[in-house]
């Protein structure tokens, strides 16, 4: 089942708690990424409103995961702005891109990317062990306050490692909340994972629009039913952008 709408608020309440964490915008003109002498991206321009659910889809080698690495920061284009609110994070170092990543993204990952020996509270409240002193307690607070409203409250000791692929995606959730991220980028996050499982995670990231602005790459109907915004990839380029 999935959580319900009031739940589910509450855990995005309480993640904006924390300062400076309202959905941004997305801005982007010019972007262009190369590799080994071919265009692997090019978006003259694209405007997203804050808190919107944009689904990103598309054929293997559009362009897409190429897409969500350049808005995550996590790789840097050739030419283009990319802003997120006020922020131009292509004109950021790399230290002031992963600054940026910490402070105001969540990331969610088809592969879950967790710490199977660890319980699910200290994986979802893995971003304090880098941030300072004074915010740590915050953010393993809001950690645990997002565990329970994602229906994991009885497990917060138990390992990952025993847990189903639809606990564990949750968990990964948890810990992209746990910071009260502006933004949430999300990779193929019901990929691995049954269709009830897959359904309920839909519906739960789609509860976040509003509070967050979220951008997802999935090839899945259920995903890409919830969306806002439906942008289509082929060769680099946006060749589809509708409404769903």
């Amino acid at each position: 089942m999935p959580v319900p709408d009031t739940a589910l608020a509450d855990g995005v309440l309480a993640a904006r708690t924390l300062p400076d964490r309202g959905a941004l915008p997305l801005s982007v003109s010019g972007l262009r990424v190369v590799a080994g002498g071919r265009t692997i991206l090019d978006v003259p321009s694209l405007e997203v409103a804050a808190g919107a659910l944009v689904v990103l889809r598309g054929a293997s080698g559009a362009g897409k995961s190429t897409a969500l690495n350049v808005l995550s920061g996590n790789m840097a284009a050739q030419a283009g702005r990319v802003r997120w609110g006020a922020t131009d994070i292509a004109a950021l170092p790399p230290s002031g891109r992963r600054r940026f990543r910490r402070e105001r993204l969540g990331l969610l990952f088809q592969d879950y990317r967790l710490f199977a020996e660890l319980g699910a509270l200290d994986n979802a409240a893995l971003p304090a062990a880098w941030a300072p002193a004074p915010r740590r307690a915050g953010l393993r607070a809001t950690a645990r306050a997002s565990l329970d409203r994602l229906g994991l409250a009885d497990a917060a000791r138990r390992p990952v490692a025993v847990m189903s692929g639809g606990e564990r995606q949750r968990v990964a959730m948890a810990r992209a909340l746990s910071t009260g991220p502006a933004v949430i980028l999300a990779d193929e996050p019901t990929a691995s994972l049954d269709r009830e499982n897959a359904d309920r995670l839909a519906d739960d990231l789609a509860l976040l629009a509003g509070a967050h602005t979220l951008v997802v790459v999935s090839h899945d109907p259920a995903m890409q039913a919830r969306a806002t915004r439906l942008l289509t990839l082929a060769d680099g380029r946006i060749v589809d952008d509708s409404d769903a």
